[in-house]
This record gives structure tokens, sequence and C-alpha cells, in this order.
């Protein structure tokens, strides 16, 4: 889904920490993104996209949230 607010996010590598927001939202990401050195945290509500077929959201990390995943 595209929407006129959309934030696109593109390959690369977050190295510090990042917050992705409701108001920011939705995000739709078109490459690889990779967390090192860093936490990226999605407010409640966030809504995150993965463009093109046979893509996937691969989460490997620690989770700090309370409520978990």
């Amino acid at each position: 889904p595209v929407f006129p607010d959309t934030t696109y996010i593109t390959a690369g590598t977050i190295t510090q920490d990042s917050i992705w927001t409701v108001a920011g939202s939705p995000y739709l990401v078109s490459g690889e993104v990779l967390i090192n050195g860093g936490t990226l945290t999605l407010e409640p509500g966030v809504e995150v996209y993965v463009e093109g077929n046979g893509r996937r959201l691969n989460v490997v990390a620690r989770n700090k949230s309370r409520r978990g995943l």
C-alpha cells in the first residue's frame, strides 16, 4: 500500500538508537535494513510494509518489549 504520508526506508544500516513513530507511519521498506550498534523501537500503532514479492521482515534480536512482538 502507498499512502500520501508514507515514510520510505531503503537499504541501509541503523547504527544508533532510532524510533519509528506513529506520526511517520506507515513505513515502506524497500531494501535490506540491518540494525547494528543501535536499537530500533516501533511505537505502538506503527504500520510497516515490506515491498516486493517474496519479501519478508526478519527480526533477529533481543526483544526488550514487555509485551513481546
